[in-house]
């Protein structure tokens, strides 16, 4: 009934930069230790029913390999309910730290607040910080901008006449999410002279 990670060792309400989270020697060798004997790290994801999803799997497995830890993975099914039944499970087959994806930090609440207690890190996938949880905010808007400058960059490279080009932009009309990375998009679609009077 011990924590795996002392409480002295969370750095609680601290910042971070996507560039800080490549862990140390030291800190391999303290997971190692922590999942000893068959111990695992437990990745509980949205989805894999598309690429995305399936390519971050495919990414912690390859890493986990790499670290020497062992990671399973649990399909949410974009099911919050299926989500908090499958971090009790984890938990119950001997994980030693949870990522999970929200869905609804609301909803996830009290599963993370109990998994915390017990000792577990948790790092959680939210558009909002989520208390007791390493949480990883993605700037959506963020990521609009690269993917329109990526067109933009690739509209000037292979196009001879690029501003009479007309750019589609699809997005999902119930999605907050979509709806920052669409607004992004288009902003880094028109940063240039060159298509700034391209037709959207």
């Amino acid at each position: 009934n011990q924590p795996y990670f002392s409480a002295a060792s969370v750095r609680w309400g601290e910042r971070g930069t996507p560039d800080q989270t490549r862990p140390t020697e030291s800190e391999i060798t303290q997971a190692k230790l922590a999942a000893a004997p068959n111990g695992f790290i437990a990745y509980i994801t949205c989805s894999t029913d598309n690429s995305a999803g399936q390519a971050t799997v495919d990414e912690m497995q390859a890493l986990a390999t790499q670290y020497g830890i062992g990671l399973r993975v649990f399909d949410a099914q974009r099911d919050v309910y299926i989500l908090v039944t499958q971090m009790q499970f984890a938990r119950a087959a001997g994980a030693r730290a949870l990522i999970v994806c929200s869905l609804n930090a609301n909803l996830i609440d009290a599963a993370i607040r109990e998994a915390a207690e017990a000792g577990l890190p948790i790092v959680a996938f939210s558009s909002v910080p989520i208390p007791g949880a390493v949480t990883v905010i993605n700037d959506n808007e963020q990521t609009g901008r690269v993917l329109g400058e990526a067109a933009a960059r690739y509209a000037l490279t292979y196009y001879p006449n690029p501003a009479d080009l007309t750019a589609i932009v699809m997005n999902d009309g119930g999605s907050d999410i979509m709806a920052m990375r669409a607004r992004g998009l288009i902003e880094g679609l028109l940063d240039g002279a060159e298509l700034a009077a391209l037709s959207i």
